[in-house]
């Protein structure tokens, strides 16, 4: 079970390394593919921070630790909202509003340095927590519900979804 949310984890990361690229670029003064960002934040907002947040915050629930599940919910909350005010950001660069450079510059490398905190505090202090204390019926649960929403996720899923097959297809000729 915690081989998936690693796995989720390492995409999420994937994902989080393209926005980087997209920041230097912005920096540097060269054009960036808007629908690029809006897709990789399409897909943080409607997969990540519903689907995989919630199974996290399932087993938080399993776990009994009120001050980590507290800590950990905040953080999802929080992110879910960063991850809408930065695609409202670049919803109006899309409609050709005016956008100051340095604005969304800053928004976009806040919104990757929280998100990759996030990422290292669950995997230093939730997986850890799980592993330990979690029971053999809960965590074959959890991978069973994991192993389904797998095949809904609309990008790394059993089919990519339309709207995210060009980050699809960048995500694969990086890798390459």
């Amino acid at each position: 079970m915690l081989d998936l949310l690693h796995r989720d984890h390492h995409r999420i990361r994937k994902l989080l390394s393209l926005l980087d690229r997209k920041a230097e670029a912005l920096a540097a003064g060269r054009h960036i593919e808007y629908p690029m960002i809006k897709s990789v934040l399409d897909y943080l907002h409607h997969y990540v921070d519903s689907v995989h947040h919630s199974e996290e915050e399932l087993l938080l629930a399993q776990l009994g630790d009120e001050e980590l599940q507290s800590a950990i919910s905040a953080q999802h909350t929080q992110l879910a909202e960063l991850t809408e005010r930065l695609a409202e950001r670049v919803d109006m660069v899309l409609m050709d509003a005016i956008v100051p450079r340095d604005e969304l510059l800053s928004a976009l490398d806040g919104f990757v340095a929280l998100q990759r905190a996030h990422l290292d505090f669950e995997e230093q202090t939730l997986f850890p927590a799980l592993k330990a204390r979690l029971s053999e019926q809960d965590i074959d649960a959890a991978r069973q519900r994991l192993e389904q929403k797998a095949h809904q996720d609309p990008l790394f899923g059993q089919e990519v979804r339309a709207d995210h097959q060009g980050l699809f297809d960048s995500l694969r000729t990086d890798t390459e």
